[in-house]
């Protein structure tokens, strides 16, 4: 088997491992962030890196 498929897996598995810590993450920073301010500034980062994350 091709050293790139082998990586190219491990990547994938990589990412599927973290995906659930990732969330995790992010939910409670949303809601750390909704707790202390209600300003929307405080979400543009949060949109910012949802957008980020499918990429």
């Amino acid at each position: 088997m091709p050293v790139a498929v082998l990586l190219r897996r491990c990547v994938h598995c990589y990412d599927a491992a973290l995906l659930p810590v990732v969330a995790v993450l992010l939910h409670r920073w949303r809601t750390l962030l909704s707790c202390c301010s209600a300003s929307s500034s405080a979400t543009v980062p949060m949109a910012s890196i949802a957008i980020m994350l499918p990429c």
